[in-house]
């Protein structure tokens, strides 16, 4: 009996080679896979380039039908005007869309229903000035609202009830947000200047008016954890003025609003937007001390390395994060959108989009779900899509509206749908289907074009060179299944061009034998050869 043979032994810093046999059976499982992957219908992995090219033709098809225009009815004839929409994350798939008003009022749309069936779930009276911002929590069965009375609040969604009162500010509230992964702690920014960090669970206070009545129906009060005072104030007065000058008169006659806040770094990153300095500031919410605050990073736009003490001021309109939080986006007053890298830490942004007008700090703007396009509403009545990528191509332009847009929010569940509202009273519903209008740019072309005119056959573009005949159709004898005609083999890249000095491999096989005469005929083959593919 032969001896069995033992482990095969491997000298050090060898490399394991498997046998042949070994490497067949994977290529046969591989395509088993693949064939059994093709009959579940499983989906196949899809490039990034070819998933954000069929993106592109989608955002070039949105348009907005008669059933996709809710008019927002007011306590006049005229209507209240409309200030923010945002889609929901879990509510209804992310269908459900809620919009604040200039009245107060809170409106919950359902897009999946035209207009003509009750699209509007749910309509209610959250505040007695307007709503500038709002944020979905607790797994969106509440909202939480930044208003003009100098309060923030949270509501409950299925009865429309009050749950939290926040007051704490001075002036208008602008902008609300939710700590990520942590759905008790927000940040709001106003504008008397001051940032402030509430937590739900902090202790409730009941303040009473000189007559013995308390605010809202004797509603408890959260006052906020963290105040930061004056971050964005620009000072009117000189540079060198002394201590004690800028104590009596700290803020001067200038406007220190906040217009947007934004969570970065899971939380404990807070970038704050000023109207007056045109900056964008990160605080680091772990090392903050009041009595000394001071931010962690200041960023600028690329054209006004600091616009403190100078008269050309462009402020920040509004602030958007992507979903991987490496990326910010803040929008200018000056027409144009700055997009900053946060991991580099770059105080002059990565890429500048324009094309859109902003006057007024009421415009919005967001990301796609995908990350990979820009939508920012626009004092022009429009609405622009931008590739992040790209930001020296032309925008997409959505027209319909007929006043400012100020609100815009894509569907976090639905790459095809996105919401905007404007000045005109309305809310409008874009949706965006393979089956519409060809896109009006034309300049969506690739390189697969370049190479479906190579692999053509070489008579497709010549006149000169007959194409090949088909083959006849097959006699229908009955009893008897057709056969089919046999597919033309198409020609290799081979067959038709070469590079120079050598002959393709179509003439190689009847090219002569005479070494005489062979450089001759590779030259005349080669320039007719250049002809042809300039044909094709």
């Amino acid at each position: 009996m032969a001896a069995r043979a033992g482990p095969r032994s491997m000298t050090p810093g060898s490399v394991f080679k498997p046998p042949a046999e070994v490497k067949a059976f994977s290529r046969r499982a591989n395509i088993t896979r693949s064939t059994l992957d093709r009959q579940l219908g499983k989906r196949r992995h899809v490039s990034s380039q070819i998933r954000t090219q069929k993106h592109r033709q989608l955002v070039s098809r949105f348009a907005c039908s008669a059933e996709g225009v809710y008019a927002l009815e007011g306590p006049d004839e005229t209507g209240s005007p409309p200030f923010v929409v945002k889609f929901s994350q879990v509510l209804l798939d992310g269908a459900m869309l809620a919009v604040c008003d200039e009245e107060g009022f809170v409106t919950l749309i359902d897009s999946r229903k035209p207009v003509g069936e009750a699209g509007v779930s749910a309509k209610w009276e959250a505040h007695l000035n307007s709503i500038f911002d709002l944020e979905w929590v607790d797994d969106d069965t509440k909202v939480a609202t930044a208003s003009g009375d100098q309060t923030a609040s949270i509501f409950d969604v299925e009865y429309q009830s009050i749950v939290a009162l926040f007051r704490g500010h001075n002036g208008s509230v602008k902008s609300i947000r939710v700590k990520p992964h942590h759905k008790d702690i927000f940040a709001t920014g106003s504008r008397d200047g001051n940032v402030c960090i509430w937590d739900r669970r902090c202790r409730r206070e009941t303040r009473c008016l000189e007559n013995g009545e308390s605010f809202d129906h004797d509603m408890d009060y959260i006052t906020p954890c963290i105040t930061m005072r004056n971050i964005h104030t620009i000072s009117s007065l000189p540079v060198r003025a002394s201590k004690r000058t800028m104590l009596q008169n700290p803020n001067g006659n200038s406007q220190q609003s906040v217009t947007a806040v934004e969570f970065l770094n899971g939380g404990n990153i807070l970038a704050s937007a000023g109207a007056a300095d045109g900056m964008v500031k990160l605080w680091d919410l772990r090392k903050y001390d009041q009595r000394t605050p001071r931010e962690l990073y200041s960023l600028f736009p690329k054209d006004q390395a600091s616009c403190l003490y100078q008269d050309r001021k462009f402020g920040i309109s509004a602030l958007a994060v992507d979903s991987t939080g490496a990326r910010l986006l803040a929008s200018s007053i000056d027409n144009k959108i700055h997009c900053y890298d946060i991991m580099r830490m770059e105080n002059s942004p990565s890429r500048i989009y324009d094309g859109h007008l902003n006057s007024s700090f009421y415009v919005k703007l967001t990301f796609s779900p995908c990350d990979e396009f820009i939508l920012s509403g626009s004092s022009d009545s429009n609405v622009y899509i931008w590739e992040r990528k790209h930001p020296e191509r032309t925008p997409f332009v959505l027209s319909g509206h007929q006043g400012e847009v100020s609100g815009v929010t894509w569907c976090p569940t639905d790459f095809t749908t996105i919401a905007s509202c404007a000045d005109d009273v309305t809310v409008r519903m874009w949706k965006a289907s393979m089956d519409g209008p060809e896109p009006e740019n034309k300049a969506m072309a690739s390189d697969t074009l370049v190479r479906r005119r190579l692999f053509e056959s070489p008579g497709a573009g010549n006149p000169n060179i007959p194409l090949p005949t088909p083959s006849r159709t097959p006699s229908r004898t009955p009893g008897r299944t057709p056969v089919p005609p046999r597919r033309m083999r198409q020609p290799h890249i081979n067959e038709i061009w070469s590079p120079p000095g050598r002959l393709p491999l179509s003439q190689q096989e009847t090219s002569s034998t005479s070494t005489s005469t062979r450089p001759m005929q590779a030259s005349a083959d080669i320039g007719d050869i250049g002809d042809r593919v300039d044909r094709v």
